[in-house]
């Protein structure tokens, strides 16, 4: 993979930034292609307007491994001017890897927040995370357990760079992710529980996968 296109027209592609390129992989979901990151490389989207506020809610449809290095980050948002994302105000993980264990985790400041167990299993699954001063914060597997709770009280940010599969440390790749990613979308935004579930149910039919209906 060289560059991963951004389809919601707002010019936002992903390219290939540090360690190995990911491959494509044809027809793994659902007759849907995805990216294989190998736990040694990562794309960055260097966004072409910054994300700022208090707000951010992340989906992604992945096969997590158990090989993702500790700490492996599944998607990170940075400013350019942090040196990693566990540095400040500018640097937030929607799903990380909850050190050697298979839990997924989200942290925002060096600050974590909910938890998955046993999410990192090899099997295709839908992941949503919120991240907001707005509302409780919010990270779901399939919609179910509706795991919510307010543990970050303060988010304010500038962001002008994604990474996917990954993260860096200074100029460097760091914390590599494997797993296949069919679909990565970030909101600069607090989604409700409804339009959550609305972007839920859109994966749920895409990809052929049971959601829950969560009680909003």
């Amino acid at each position: 993979i060289v560059k991963w296109e951004d389809k919601s027209l707002n010019n936002n592609d992903a390219a290939f930034a540090y360690g190995t390129s990911p491959v494509l992989k044809l027809s793994q979901i659902n007759g849907l292609n995805a990216v294989r990151f190998s736990a040694d490389g990562v794309l960055r989207s260097a966004l072409s307007s910054t994300m700022s506020g208090n707000s951010v809610t992340a989906f992604m449809m992945m096969l997590p491994r158990t090989t993702t290095q500790t700490d492996g980050r599944f998607l990170s948002i940075l400013n350019s001017s942090s040196t990693n994302d566990s540095s400040g105000a500018n640097s937030m993980s929607p799903f990380y890897k909850d050190g050697s264990t298979t839990n997924i985790r989200q942290r925002y400041n060096n600050t974590a927040a909910r938890t998955l167990s046993t999410a990192i299993n090899g099997s295709w699954s839908m992941f949503s995370s919120r991240i907001t001063s707005l509302y409780v914060e919010r990270l779901i597997r399939n919609s179910t357990p509706d795991n919510y709770n307010e543990d970050i009280s303060t988010v304010n940010f500038n962001f002008n760079e994604i990474f996917v599969g990954g993260t860096r440390n200074s100029s460097a790749g760091y914390r590599y992710a494997d797993a296949d990613i069919a679909e990565v979308v970030v909101y600069n935004s607090a989604l409700t529980c409804q339009q959550i579930q609305e972007i839920e149910n859109d994966f749920s039919q895409r990809y052929s996968i049971s959601i829950a209906q969560k009680s909003c």
